[in-house]
């Protein structure tokens, strides 16, 4: 009698025990800017506006799980991870595509300029406090301009980050934090000097 006890308090202890871990947070990937970035405000070149490219998008984070956007904490200061919706690079493709739009840049497959971008951080925090809660992202990926040969004409990174208050837990918020830090690491790769100067001239910059 004394062991079925025992078996029965220890199995509702770590029933306990699970029961005390907060779920994860799914955040529906949407690209939802708030406001204005300065960043992204940056004047291009006419003769840069002109030129098509062909915009690819790859993910280099090498996490176990690729889905996973960070993490944040409940009203106990217990931590849950964060996971997105669905997959991060075709998100991520599609939000940088319409950024581009909105600055007249057309994408064409058949472009004479490919632009690689590597993706290499896509996270978010979410800290809670005594009410609502602070949410900061951080987005960045390295990029490599090739001409139609498949030469290199120019490397670099770009990376942006935001922050906001908002409700406790929310996956909109979120959406809405890290869709800022991708528009601002957006606006600093266009504002690159090499890559304009490469994207302009089609040659690589000596």
């Amino acid at each position: 009698m004394r062991v079925v006890l025992s078996v029965a308090v220890v199995v509702l202890a770590c029933a306990a025990g699970l029961a005390a871990q907060p779920a994860a947070l799914v955040v529906l990937l949407t690209f939802v800017p708030q406001g204005e970035a300065e960043a992204s405000a940056v004047a291009l070149p006419a003769s840069l506006v002109a030129q098509p490219i062909d915009l690819r998008v790859s993910d280099g984070r090498e996490l176990a799980d690729p889905r996973v956007l960070g993490a944040g904490t409940d009203d106990d200061d217990r931590p849950f991870p964060i996971h997105a919706s669905m997959d991060v690079p075709p998100f991520v493709d599609q939000a940088v595509g319409s950024v581009i739009a909105t600055r007249r840049i057309t994408r064409a497959p058949s472009a004479s300029r490919r632009l690689q971008l590597r993706l290499v951080r896509f996270h978010v925090d979410e800290r809670n406090k005594a009410v609502g809660s602070t949410y900061s992202a951080e987005v960045q990926f390295t990029y490599t301009m090739f001409d139609a040969g498949g030469a290199t004409l120019a490397e670099g990174a770009a990376a942006g980050t935001a922050n906001r208050y908002g409700r406790a837990r929310s996956g909109a918020n979120c959406a809405e934090v890290l869709s800022d830090a991708l528009r601002d690491a957006v606006g600093t790769l266009l504002a690159d000097a090499r890559l304009q100067a490469a994207w302009q001239s089609g040659s690589a910059r000596r």
